[in-house]
């Protein structure tokens, strides 16, 4: 009965946070360090799995075939709305560095540090995304993220220095943040 998934996708995007710092801090580690370090996340994903099930529970589903109405037009939009949300994020990821470096000739050093703030941004704005959507409605709010994620993109496109453009990742990242959950 109330918005959970913006919230949920913001411990994601922490999560991805917490994961780039710990490779930022182990870079140095020698490969036989790193590797056990490595396994740390491996272990704790595939341990539920490797634990004896208590019982085996059989689904035979519903017994009479239903026939649903799907709402292409609402659907199409929102699918839409997710591709040109990935097509960002996934450009800040990918290019940002390299548009810093050759472009903006931002120093070596502070290159893999690009997006991190673009990440922090999305990760916040995520964490208080299910308040934010109660308060002010999914629509209201997919609009104005929309609205200064274009501005925040002009930012980066026509920034004159590196620090404008990654104040313009961060603004990036805070406004996008609402479009995929």
């Amino acid at each position: 009965g109330r918005v959970i998934l913006p919230s949920f996708h913001g411990a994601w995007t922490l999560g991805g946070v917490i994961g780039a710092a710990i490779a930022l801090g182990s870079a140095n580690l020698p490969w036989e360090s790193a590797a056990a370090v490595a396994l740390l996340p491996l272990l704790v994903t595939t341990a539920p799995f490797l634990a004896p099930a208590d019982s085996a529970v059989e689904d035979s589903g519903p017994d009479d075939a239903t026939v649903v109405d799907v709402p292409w037009h609402p659907i199409m939009l929102i699918g839409a709305a997710l591709v040109v949300f990935y097509m960002v994020d996934t450009a800040a990821f990918t290019w940002g560095p390299a548009y810093l470096e050759h472009v903006l000739d931002a120093p070596h050093e502070l290159i893999a540090l690009a997006v991190f703030p673009y990440l922090v941004a999305s990760g916040l704005v995520r964490l208080v995304g299910d308040w934010l959507t109660e308060r002010v409605g999914a629509v209201s709010l997919l609009r104005a993220g929309a609205l200064v994620a274009v501005v925040a993109l002009a930012v980066v496109v026509f920034a004159p220095t590196w620090p404008i453009a990654v104040a313009g990742f961060t603004l990036l990242g805070g406004s996008v943040a609402v479009v995929a959950p």
